[in-house]
């Protein structure tokens, strides 16, 4: 049957010239650049949300400078544009404007101001507490503070001294994801870059219980775009990367009374 194949092809080049073709064209067709895929779906995903405000506070290099921690720093601009402003956007709406003008707010991991020039709180009622857990027992009562706790060695510990020195609840912002699991280590790389351990929704809730918590409201968060493609390649891809699907958990957590 191979040798029959063979002899046709030879015996017809304008045929294994246009299987040729074709293959060159499905070779192309199902070639996809992951970055360049990437970073349409979060601008996409960005641009839904974006309004001149945003773009006016959410400036480029400030982002890229102080809030993007992975090495792919370009490619992660929207991604983190889109969750710092959609962090925000939740924040203001669990809380009363009343409530938004007297309080005062504990960043704890923070690199910037930008979370508190979103919510146009002014700085004597805004701090930052770039630290590590072990010195959180040093801070003040604040009043409101939010964590990423995905960077945490002892995330109960962390839950549970937030929840003592922040009065009236706590936010967070972690990734969203279906099962619970431990990243590995990256040579050379601590807390403040790497992510250490991850939540399920359910997990973290669980997690609450045993640091004194409870869950008032949780939302999932996409920072990227559902993308329709006619490419079989692209549409293959973005299905396999799950665009669209949460990889963000925003959460509002309070004390329970004991």
């Amino acid at each position: 049957m191979r040798k029959r194949l063979h002899r046709f092809l030879v015996s017809r080049p304008h045929v294994r010239n246009v299987l040729r073709s074709g293959l060159r064209t499905f070779y192309s067709m199902m070639r996809v650049d992951p970055t360049a895929e990437y970073v349409k779906a979060t601008r996409r995903r960005y641009q839904e949300i974006e309004n001149e405000t945003v773009a006016h506070v959410l400036d480029d290099e400030t982002v890229l400078s102080f809030h993007v921690g992975s090495p792919m720093k370009v490619p992660n601009l929207y991604k983190v544009k889109t969750r710092i402003f959609s962090t925000v956007d939740f924040i203001k709406r669990q809380l009363a404007s009343g409530e938004m003008q007297r309080a005062t707010f504990l960043d704890v991991g923070g690199s910037s101001s930008l979370f508190y020039d979103l919510m146009e709180i002014e700085t004597n009622r805004g701090y930052i507490a770039n630290v590590l857990e072990e010195h959180l027992t040093e801070a003040k009562e604040k009043g409101w503070g939010w964590i990423k706790l995905e960077h945490s060695h002892n995330p109960l510990l962390l839950l549970r001294e937030l929840l003592r020195v922040s009065r009236k609840g706590v936010f967070l912002s972690i990734p969203w994801r279906n099962q619970t699991g431990v990243v590995k280590k990256k040579p050379g790389a601590g807390p403040d870059v790497q992510h250490i351990l991850e939540f399920s929704p359910g997990d973290l809730e669980r997690l609450l219980s045993h640091a004194g918590g409870k869950l008032v409201r949780q939302e999932p968060l996409s920072t990227e775009a559902k993308l329709v493609s006619l490419n079989p390649g692209r549409a293959l891809f973005r299905k396999r990367a799950g665009y669209g699907s949460p990889n963000v958990l925003l959460a509002h957590i309070e004390k329970t009374l004991t």
